[in-house]
């Protein structure tokens, strides 16, 4: 029977199967029903007949990443975030009751403060509870249900909503004054101003001859002369690849070159 495999995403899917009893690849291996993630130390998570409680405690960018891979794999098992996934008793237990609870009273505060979140932090709050709910029935555990619905009053939802539309409404606003101002400020630089105070890399390129030399809106200059001839060869038809002229330097149908100790590319 195979037991190395080839990807993380296979490993962990043979390891949803639950047809073999253990397998690897790389940092991900599994014995049974418990998948790790670089070792004994970090269980990523743990099949319990029809559900997978997964891991939630804070992991590196790369057990994200193999996290992630699990949850795909078990897309069609119910799913419960919690920190201890092979609970063995009543302390590991309460220990994700707790974990449970202090997730849904947390994200409770952060939704009646929060100025745009507020929704977020709901659906944190209501996921929580669901998993708490769903826990205590997989394990028979004498722990009283908590009522999703009440979690959050109506009163506060509408509240919490219309904070987060008011919110949106002033950033878009300030979204628009800033085009605005962004706009007027190219258009003057089109004309001959200096920009040193404005960053236009999140606009088009816009070029404009100035001094002898066409510019770019992101800051690349080029002699209007070598200009000129790179677009000749370019409209010859020839590979233009290592061309130079001055300081620039043509790599793929791009000049690139340093300019105030910065990188930039332009496109003719």
């Amino acid at each position: 029977m195979k037991k190395v495999f080839g990807s993380h995403s296979e490993v962990c899917h043979i390891w949803a199967q639950q047809n073999q009893e253990e397998g690897s690849a790389n940092n991900v291996y599994f014995c049974g029903r418990v998948i790790f993630s670089y070792g004994s130390h970090y269980e990523m998570a743990c099949i319990h007949g029809n559900a997978v409680l997964i891991n939630s405690r804070g992991y590196s960018s790369s057990t994200g990443k193999h996290t992630g891979h699990v949850r795909s794999a078990v897309s069609h098992y119910e799913t419960i975030d919690c920190p201890v996934v092979n609970p063995n008793g009543d302390i590991d237990h309460n220990s994700n009751i707790d974990h449970f609870r202090e997730t849904i009273e947390g994200n409770q505060k952060r939704a009646l403060t929060a100025r745009t979140r507020g929704q977020c932090y709901i659906d944190r709050a209501c996921e929580a509870g669901r998993d708490h709910n769903s826990y205590i029935a997989l394990f028979d555990l004498e722990s009283v249900r908590i009522d999703i619905d009440a979690l959050f009053s109506e009163e506060a939802k509408t509240r919490i909503a219309a904070q987060v539309k008011e919110e949106s409404r002033k950033a878009k606003i300030r979204r628009e004054e800033k085009a605005k101002e962004l706009s007027g400020a190219l258009n003057g630089w089109k004309a001959g101003n200096t920009a040193h105070a404005w960053n236009f890399n999140s606009l088009p390129v816009v070029l404009r001859l100035y001094d002898g030399q066409v510019q770019t809106s992101h800051g690349a200059r080029v002699d209007i002369e070598d200009a000129r001839l790179l677009v000749r060869e370019l409209q010859s038809g020839r590979d233009i690849s290592g061309f130079s002229f001055g300081a620039t330097t043509v790599s793929k149908g791009r000049c690139s070159f340093t300019f105030f100790s910065s990188h930039f590319c332009i496109i003719f």
